[in-house]
C-alpha cells in the first residue's frame, strides 16, 4: 500500500492519506462517506444493515444532514492517530 501511495504522490496526486505509523480503516477518516442509493450516508461499506453506520442523509436538493456525534464516534481512531503521530 505504501508503494501505491508513494507512486501517486510522485504523480503529484493528493491521496489524502496521512503518513501514520498504524493502519486505519477508511471509515475512520472524518471526510470518508458511503453514499447509499436512498441518499443515506454511511461510514462503512460492510455494515450496510447497521443503524450505527448511518451518519447522515443527502437530500434531493443536495443538502446534507449529518449526525456529528456518530461521525465523531467513527473518527475516534483517526483523531487519536493524528494527536499521537
Amino acid at each position: 500500500m505504501k508503494e501505491v501511495i508513494n507512486y501517486a504522490r510522485s504523480l503529484n496526486l493528493n491521496v489524502g492519506y496521512p503518513d501514520f505509523k498504524i493502519s486505519l480503516c477508511y471509515a475512520s477518516m472524518p471526510t470518508s462517506f458511503v453514499i447509499r442509493s436512498d441518499g443515506k450516508l454511511s461510514k462503512c461499506a460492510l455494515l450496510l444493515d447497521s443503524e450505527v453506520n448511518v451518519v447522515g442523509e443527502l437530500s434531493k436538493d443536495g443538502s446534507l444532514k449529518l449526525d456529528l456525534d456518530k461521525i465523531k464516534w467513527w473518527s475516534r481512531d483517526y483523531l487519536v492517530a493524528i494527536l499521537t503521530s
